[in-house]
């Protein structure tokens, strides 16, 4: 069974790396707003404060932020997609209407009001939700759950559908990203049997991305025009490779020397966008040339959006030990959270 924060979307290796950072020099950031007065669009950041120990879930919308949860107990927001008037969040939460209290489960708030999703076994059994889209009046989230085994999971406002049944065909499996195009629903993730093999869905279909031989995973996926990309990881002489699959081909971003991962890609036009990590740092590709965002000694990038020319990242870097929520704008960086007084993450954006 997958930890409860143990994200196979964007930011799953944060915990791992976090116990591994060193503490710097860099003095500590104010905290930062971004100024929607001078800005021709509102940008949304989903993702966690930690608030007195518990991480709860936040939405900053051009820097302020809302807390979706209470804080009792641990709570992330890991998409936002905002249609028309109406903000969708999604995430894992604990489950209010369990008596036992027992489970976090996938959850959805629609501009804050909260909802649980379907289970295929009945309510109340863990559950996580990774990223969401909306078309019209239907939404579409990508995620897992489990009764022991994972399920790669594909909920249709609400209803569940299995991308991959864990009691069905062993193992575990996990739904990281969707998106549409036109009629066709993407989804990218992984199934984690004796080998963790990277995968891609198209309307339910199955394609595995990795080779089968060498474990993988598939965080993000993006489609422009006829061309879909996928954004993730696979191991390479025992070392995890970034890589880009574009129509199935794979391409190395990393040279396998340092632990590395993709976590987010975007394309305009001829231009196509990755972020991830390589080793203690948060990097952008832009068409395979590496950009390293910080100089702080471990960073992570998790998400890359687009708007216009400008091209935003979210991440955080780790100050003074303790993580900040950073929202890199065109390289440069902004800080969410004020790490003197709060940790954050942040793990993806949607620019309105």
């Amino acid at each position: 069974m997958q930890n409860l924060f143990l994200k196979l979307s964007v930011g799953f290796l944060f915990a791992l790396f976090l116990f591994s950072c060193q503490k710097n020099n860099q003095t500590t950031p104010n905290d930062i707003n971004i100024d929607s007065s001078k800005q021709a669009a509102d940008i949304y950041v989903a993702g966690y404060e930690v608030i007195n120990s518990i991480k709860v879930a936040t939405l900053w919308k051009n820097g302020v932020p809302t807390h979706l949860t209470d804080g009792t107990r641990d709570a992330i927001a890991s998409s936002v997609y905002v249609s028309g008037n109406n903000v969708y969040v999604v995430g894992t939460a604990p489950d209010a209407g369990d008596p036992y209290n027992r489970y976090p489960i996938a959850t959805l708030w629609k501009n804050g009001v909260v909802q649980w999703f379907q289970s295929q076994y009945g309510d109340h059994f863990y559950s996580g939700a990774n990223s969401i889209v909306v078309s019209g009046d239907n939404f579409y989230v990508a995620g897992y759950e489990s009764v022991g085994p994972t399920n790669a999971m594909l909920w249709t406002n609400t209803s569940a559908v299995s991308l991959y049944s864990a009691a069905t065909w062993g193992g575990d499996g996990s739904a990281n990203s969707v998106i549409l195009s036109g009629s066709d629903v993407y989804a990218a993730g992984n199934i984690d049997k004796s080998i963790k093999d990277a995968m891609l869905w198209k309307n339910g279909v199955a394609q595995r991305l990795s080779n089968g031989t060498n474990n993988g995973d598939a965080a993000c996926v993006f489609v422009s025009g006829n061309d879909v990309y996928v954004a993730g990881q696979e191991e390479i002489n025992t070392m995890s490779v970034a890589t880009l699959w574009k129509n199935g081909a794979a391409q190395r971003l990393t040279n396998g020397n340092e632990y590395a991962y993709a976590s987010s890609v975007a394309a305009s036009g001829n231009d196509v966008y990755v972020v991830g990590c390589d080793g203690r740092y948060a990097f952008l590709w832009k068409n395979g040339a590496p950009q390293r965002l910080s100089n702080a000694s471990f960073s992570y990038a998790f998400y890359v959006c687009l708007s216009g020319n400008d091209v935003y990242v979210a991440g955080d870097e780790i100050i003074n030990s303790k993580a900040v929520a950073t929202l890199w704008k065109n390289g440069v960086a902004q800080h969410l959270n004020n790490g003197d007084s709060t940790e954050a993450v942040p793990y993806a954006i949607f620019i309105k």
